[in-house]
């Protein structure tokens, strides 16, 4: 088992209290990217999907975006 020293300890402190700050700090400029990497991370698999069935890599992505919106635009009408 590995022991931390107190200099370690009061180094790895100081780090995730200045992450902490950091991502206080730029939580508003951060969402977009947050949601942006969650969205792609979601349709993803979709987009691989079409790919294997021999679409393009571009108009598998814009078939999902268009798919969804028509979904968003549907649950709210």
């Amino acid at each position: 088992m590995t022991c931390f020293t107190r200099k370690q300890i009061c180094f790895l402190s100081l780090v995730l209290v200045g992450l902490v700050l950091i991502w206080y700090f730029s939580r508003q400029i951060m969402a977009p990217f947050l949601l942006a990497f969650l969205l792609a991370y979601a349709i993803n698999p979709l987009v691989e999907f079409l790919q294997s069935r021999g679409a393009r890599r571009d108009w598998a992505i814009m078939t999902i975006y268009v798919m969804l919106l028509v979904l968003v635009g549907l649950f709210f009408e």
